[in-house]
C-alpha cells in the first residue's frame, strides 16, 4: 500500500452554496440523527485507515464547515496520529475570524478552498448565493492570518461563466497568498448546458495556459487528458488521483461502481487518440461525463505525438 497516496472521509450537513454544476444545488439538509450516524461511521473508518498506514487525509462533503462534527471529527484525526489533514471546504465560515482561528490551529494542516471568479459578479453567478465572494475572499485572508503555516489550496472549475478569468484567477489566489493553484474537472452529470465547455472550447482555453506556463507557479490541472494542451507536463494529472476510503463508507447508490469508494463520474475510458498518443502511459483517458457530452468535438483533439516536458514549480 501507498501510505503517501491520500485518504478521505465524506462529512455532510448542508451547504449555504447552490452551486450551478452542482447535482445537490437544491436544499441539502442531513437531520441529526443522520449526521450522528455518519459520524460514527466516520471514526470508525479513521481509526481503519491509520491502522493502514495512511498519513494524509481529506475531510470533505457538502459542506464539511457547516457540520456540527466537524471539531470533533478533527479530534479523531489527531487521536490517530493524521499528520496533515486538509479540510476542503467553501471556506465561507472563516470570514468570522474566532471561528477561523478555532479550526485552522485544532489540527488541520491545509486548506482546499474555491474561488470561482475575481469579481462578485461571476463568482456568485455560480455560487448562486449573493455574498459568497466576499466572505470566501474574507475567509482564505483570516485562515492565513490565524495560521502562517497553513498550506491552502485555491481550486477552481473552467466553466463558461468564468473561462476569461482563468489566468486571473490564479492571480488573485497567489495574491491572497496561496500555495498551490488547482484547476480541477467538473464533473459533467446531467445538463450541462449552462456552464459546460465542450473539448474546442476547453482545448482554446487552455492556450492561455501554454502561454503563461512560466508565469504558472504551484499549479495543478487535475483529471484533464494531455492532448487538451498539445504536450505532457508533470502538472497536468490524469492518473490515479481517487483518495481511499474506509469500509464504512459508502458511495450514494445512484453512482455506485464495483470500486469501493468510486463514484460512476469518476469512471475514464480511452477513445481512439488515445492509442497514437506517446503518452498514453501516463494518463488515464477522458471522463465519461464528458465524452457522453452531446457535440463534445473530440474530433477537435489530436494525440500528443512527443514527450515534450515543461517544467513549472
Amino acid at each position: 500500500m501507498n501510505k503517501n497516496h491520500p485518504c478521505a472521509i465524506i462529512l455532510e450537513s448542508q451547504c449555504s452554496n447552490r452551486c450551478i454544476f452542482c447535482q445537490s444545488n437544491n436544499v441539502f439538509t442531513r437531520t441529526q440523527e443522520e449526521m450522528r450516524f455518519e459520524f460514527e461511521n466516520n471514526k470508525a473508518n479513521i481509526i481503519q485507515l491509520a491502522e493502514n498506514g495512511f498519513s494524509y487525509i481529506e475531510i470533505s462533503g457538502r459542506d464539511p464547515i457547516e457540520s456540527p462534527y466537524l471539531i470533533s471529527t478533527i479530534e479523531v484525526l489527531k487521536q490517530n496520529n493524521f499528520n496533515d489533514a486538509q479540510l476542503t471546504t467553501h471556506g465561507m465560515h472563516f470570514s468570522d475570524i474566532n471561528y477561523a482561528n478555532i479550526i485552522v490551529n485544532s489540527g488541520i494542516t491545509i486548506l482546499k478552498i474555491p474561488l470561482y471568479g475575481v469579481t462578485e459578479e461571476i463568482h456568485d453567478s455560480i455560487t448562486q448565493n449573493k455574498g459568497s465572494f466576499k466572505k470566501t475572499i474574507e475567509g482564505i485572508k483570516n485562515a492565513r492570518l490565524s495560521n502562517k503555516n497553513l498550506k491552502i489550496k485555491i481550486n477552481t472549475l473552467i466553466l463558461k461563466q468564468n473561462k476569461h478569468q482563468f489566468i486571473d484567477i490564479y492571480n488573485l489566489s497567489m495574491g491572497l497568498g496561496a500555495n498551490q493553484f488547482i484547476v480541477d474537472t467538473v464533473k459533467l452529470i446531467g445538463d450541462s448546458t449552462i456552464w459546460g465547455l465542450n473539448f474546442q472550447e476547453l482545448k482554446t482555453t487552455f492556450a492561455l495556459f501554454s502561454q503563461n506556463l512560466t508565469r504558472l507557479k504551484n499549479t495543478r490541472f487535475i483529471d484533464y487528458p494531455f492532448c487538451l494542451f498539445g504536450f505532457y507536463s508533470p502538472i497536468i494529472e490524469n492518473k490515479n488521483n481517487v483518495p481511499t476510503f474506509g469500509n464504512k463508507y459508502s458511495v450514494p447508490e445512484i453512482y455506485k461502481t464495483e470500486k469501493h469508494g468510486h463514484p460512476a463520474y469518476r469512471n475514464k475510458s480511452f477513445v481512439d487518440i488515445c492509442f497514437k498518443c506517446k503518452v498514453k502511459s501516463k494518463c488515464d483517458g477522458f471522463l465519461d461525463s464528458y465524452l457522453n457530452m452531446q457535440n463534445n468535438h473530440i474530433e477537435k483533439l489530436i494525440p500528443v505525438d512527443r514527450k515534450l516536458t515543461l517544467k513549472t514549480s
